[in-house]
């Protein structure tokens, strides 16, 4: 096993030989994500990836139930796991700036309109309510989220790359009839 690096902005932490903690280390200005962040990360999951043994990366903040992190991250998580006190916010509309085009597009893709837009206009989703909106996958309570993906990470790396490549044809697969679907729909709608 090879020793994790040691960065600036996140920080390695082993849960088990398959499972992975990252942290992030900057809570004081919200875990606001810059190119050293950005860095850091891609640096601790290059890491991860080249290790073996390690089938799990959990991703949290090193404050517990405070200022998890920027929305395009979430994006490119399998699990997403949120304990029953967290909460889901983006401050454009609060702060000013117009929404950028990943959580204006990816909200609305997940989660649909009516909640994209609570979203998009500063107010909160409570972790229930990400739940029935599809933004996180399970609601746990601390302790069981290690101990599952403990678990999960004592799993067959190539049963558990299987898996996620079945689910990702099947989500591609589901992605092309829709498109499919809307095709056949345009060019059967101007019969009259």
């Amino acid at each position: 096993m090879t020793p994790p690096p040691h960065l600036d902005t996140v920080l390695i932490d082993r849960l088990s030989e398959g499972a992975v903690l990252l942290s992030y280390k900057r809570p004081r200005v919200s875990n606001a994500f810059t190119p050293q962040q950005c860095n850091d990360l891609r640096e601790a999951l290059i890491w991860a990836r080249d290790e073996s043994a390690v089938r799990v990366i959990v991703v949290i903040n090193t404050e517990k139930r405070k200022y998890y992190c920027p929305g395009r991250v979430l994006g490119g998580l399998d699990l997403l796991c949120a304990h029953p006190d967290d909460f889901f916010q983006i401050p454009f509309m609060p702060l000013g700036p117009v929404p950028e085009g990943c959580s204006s597009y990816n909200f609305l893709k997940q989660m649909g309109k009516t909640q994209a837009n609570i979203l998009l206009a500063g107010e909160r989703l409570c972790a229930q309510e990400a739940y029935v909106g599809r933004l996180i996958t399970t609601e746990v309570q601390a302790p069981t989220v290690e101990e599952s993906l403990v678990k999960i990470g004592g799993y067959s790396a190539e049963v558990l790359q299987m898996a996620k490549q079945l689910t990702m044809d099947a989500m591609h697969d589901v992605e092309a009839r829709k498109r499919a679907d809307v095709l056949v729909i345009f060019e059967g709608g101007d019969a009259g």
